[in-house]
């Protein structure tokens, strides 16, 4: 999935009811290591850059307004944060990102008072250790359409590309994972740390139906 795919909208009312589905390995690339093992790269190659955020505490919100405008909503960073009666200020209402973006779920109204339903799904944990097959799929088929909103740097980024080890011994093995930072103080598109991918982070998916 390309930039210009990721910002479709669809019809008068510019929201699209899910984006439009690629088969999963249309973002998928592998090649062969050796005889046992396939090395594979999933996701989006080339996302649009985000906001930048001075404020850590807030990156959840960036990230969100991100995945709504990418779906075509006309809204800003602060109709996301009335939502959630926040003034702006740089603390986090209840220090759990992942909470607040699950509390995404439901009907919204953007700034021209179009009506779309946002869906959220809590997504498997990932770690650099191995992945079973049916949480694989999960992960894999999500980045083939969208980012997916990511707990790992201890603030919320936005996964934008796996890569990992396939074979036919073992489960999938994450080696890389690459992410839209928008806490300015990191390069905004960077890969994860060793240490970041070390233990098991959050992630979040969500799509978008037009009312």
């Amino acid at each position: 999935m390309d930039r210009r795919q990721f910002l479709s909208s669809a019809g008068g009312l510019g929201l699209v009811a899910a984006l439009v589905p690629k088969p999963v390995d249309a973002a998928v690339s592998c090649f062969s290591v050796h005889n046992a093992k396939v090395r594979c790269t999933a996701g989006i190659l080339q996302s649009p850059p985000i906001a930048a955020q001075p404020c850590r505490a807030l990156t959840w919100a960036t990230c969100l307004t991100y995945m709504l405008q990418g779906y075509g909503a006309n809204i800003s960073e602060g109709t996301v944060l009335d939502r959630y009666a926040s003034d702006g200020a740089c603390t986090d209402p209840t220090g759990d990102d992942t909470a607040l973006l699950m509390g995404a779920a439901g009907t919204w109204s953007d700034d021209y008072g179009r009506r779309f339903l946002v869906l959220t799904r809590r997504l498997p944990y990932l770690s650099a250790g191995l992945l079973s097959a049916d949480d694989a799929r999960l992960i894999i088929s999500r980045l083939a359409r969208q980012p997916v909103l990511c707990g790992a740097a201890g603030h919320t980024t936005l996964l934008t590309e796996l890569v990992y080890d396939d074979s036919m011994i073992t489960r999938l093995k994450v080696t890389e994972a690459t992410v839209r930072d928008p806490w300015t103080e990191t390069p905004q598109l960077r890969p994860l740390t060793d240490k970041e991918l070390s233990k098991p982070f959050s992630m979040v998916s969500l799509s978008i139906r037009a009312l």
